[in-house]
């Protein structure tokens, strides 16, 4: 579930006859998001100014692209340059009678890529999930796919990271080592049959070089190791 990001413009009481000397108060953003906005996603921004319609407001950006949601009062910043400025101004105008047009006050968020994602051991069913630095050997076993989320500490739910491929290292503590290079992101039955089946406590596994599709299509290769140790 996408999060919003909440701004409330509240305009000080004022007369019509001030309109000339008028002075608001600065802009109250319930910070859901610490004021952060990502590339190439759609950041939904709920925009509002207390006691004017919505179909009064201009709502203008520094830059990228402001379409207005089917939710009230909500609008969807994105924008497709890689490198855009590290900082977007959202402007919020009224309009009123007579072609009076007032600068309701301008909010600044951050603008930051998407973290990279975190490889993790899950099940089919996904209800075991392993992205620590240790792990029993029932919990090892139970696992079907490697997979690579962003966390529940990330603003947006859902974005999609899609694993295509892998290398599993098996490191044990006497032995040689064996490695795999697999397509898709299944825990194949070789690795089964020839880690999972043999590891023992105090070894230690290596998943690496994930091959990853990101939520715009992008290709995802530089993930950080997941090294696991055997309990």
């Amino acid at each position: 579930m996408k999060k919003q990001i909440v701004i409330l413009i509240a305009f000080a009481s004022i007369g019509l006859s001030a309109l000339a000397q008028i002075k608001y108060s600065t802009a109250v953003v319930a910070a859901t998001q610490m004021n952060i906005v990502y590339i190439g996603i759609q950041n939904p921004l709920s925009i509002a100014v207390p006691g004017y319609k919505q179909d009064s407001l201009i709502i203008k950006v520094s830059h990228g692209l402001l379409i207005k949601s089917e939710e009230p009062n909500t609008y969807l910043w994105s924008t497709k340059d890689s490198l855009p400025p590290r900082e977007l101004i959202v402007s919020v105008l009224v309009k009123l009678p007579e072609n009076v047009v007032l600068n309701a006050g301008d909010i600044t968020f951050r603008v930051r890529q998407i973290p990279l994602p975190k490889l993790m051991l899950t099940s089919m069913s996904h209800d075991v999930i392993i992205h620590n630095d240790s792990i029993t050997l029932s919990q090892l076993k139970s696992t079907e796919n490697i997979s690579a989320n962003l966390g529940v500490a990330f603003p947006y739910q859902g974005l999609k990271h899609t694993v295509t491929g892998y290398e599993l290292y098996y490191f044990p503590k006497k032995g040689d080592l064996i490695g795999f290079n697999i397509q898709g992101s299944a825990i194949t039955e070789n690795i089964k049959k020839d880690v999972f089946e043999k590891v023992k406590s105090g070894d230690k596994i290596e998943i690496s070089n994930a091959r990853v599709i990101g939520p715009n299509r992008e290709m995802i290769s530089n993930l950080p190791r997941l090294v696991l140790y055997i309990k």
